[in-house]
């Protein structure tokens, strides 16, 4: 892999990532619950270790670290396995996000969250949000996202 690719793959995730978080805080603007993943990143990093809140930059700064590290799994590893419809980029990216969403709602969210399956403890319709965001994200990464071949 040469370095622009991994730059390329790196600021496809980063703009994914704040596209995830503009939808995901406006969430409640077209009817769907209001999910806050940086406020969420940063209590679950910083909760013992600061007195009162934890700086919501901090959560910012983890959310679009994970952002990069997906995108930069996506382009390098998972993209050659996912099957592409009509040619489609963005469609391999949204099933990919999907994953994600399912492999957080099922793992990540109840084990270090404790929120249960899907968020269900924060809103019984949680999932519906996080599902539409991940899908988003992944249509991003995979429209503007490089894909690796044997010479890149």
């Amino acid at each position: 892999m040469t370095l622009e690719f991994l730059v390329h793959s790196a600021l496809a995730g980063l703009i994914a990532t704040y596209v995830l978080m503009v939808f995901a805080q406006w969430a409640d603007r077209y009817g769907l619950p209001r999910v806050d993943f940086a406020h969420e990143q940063a209590e679950l990093t910083l909760r013992d270790v600061v007195h009162g809140a934890p700086a919501y930059f901090i959560g910012l700064g983890i959310l679009h670290m994970n952002g990069v590290v997906f995108a930069l799994l996506y382009t390098s590893v998972f993209a050659k396995y996912l099957p592409t419809i009509g040619g489609y980029e963005f469609i391999r990216g949204i099933i990919y996000g999907e994953c994600l969403f399912v492999a957080a709602g099922l793992i990540y969210v109840p084990i270090f969250f404790r929120l249960g399956f899907f968020a269900t403890k924060a809103h019984p319709f949680a999932w519906t949000t996080s599902m539409l965001v991940h899908g988003i994200f992944g249509a991003i990464v995979g429209w503007l996202g490089p894909v690796a071949t044997a010479t890149s």
